[in-house]
């Protein structure tokens, strides 16, 4: 079931940048609701960024393991990363990561569209391009399989 988007789109009325940094913009907004009330949002911007899922021929998804600052921890991911601009080739930034993370290169690239992310939807506007690498040639490094 597809709801009417103008039922719940809020207008902005007011945008205030509260902070440009090195990757990431934020925001202050003062929105019109449907209702005509007035509210606050908060969220960031940024590029965005790319994720792949790189499949090997025995059907194997490589994944890596990061350190998250924010969790201060560990963390199991597929390979991914920002895009150094909004208009940077999202297929070059997708190869690129999986080189950089994994050392691995792939033959076939397939566009998996965008996504937006669960819960950080609701305070970033970002999104990230996925990609589905098939035929994946691990190198030398030290890879995860799944």
């Amino acid at each position: 079931m597809t709801k009417n988007i103008e039922a719940f789109a809020e207008m902005t009325k007011e945008e205030k940048l509260i902070f440009d940094g090195k990757i990431l913009r934020l925001y202050h907004d003062t929105v019109t609701l449907p209702d005509n009330n007035t509210a606050m949002r908060e969220y960031c911007r940024h590029n965005g960024g790319v994720g792949v899922i790189p499949v090997t021929d025995n059907g194997d998804i490589l994944c890596v393991e990061q350190y998250r600052y924010p969790h201060a921890k560990m963390t199991l991911e597929i390979p991914a990363g920002k895009l150094e601009a909004k208009d940077c080739d999202h297929r070059d930034s997708a190869l690129r990561e999986l080189r950089e993370e994994t050392g691995a290169v792939c033959d076939k690239l397939t566009y998996l569209g965008q996504l937006r992310q669960g819960v950080q939807g609701s305070f970033r506007a970002s999104r990230r391009s996925s990609r589905l690498l098939q035929r994946v040639l691990p190198e030398q490094k030290q890879l995860i399989f799944v």
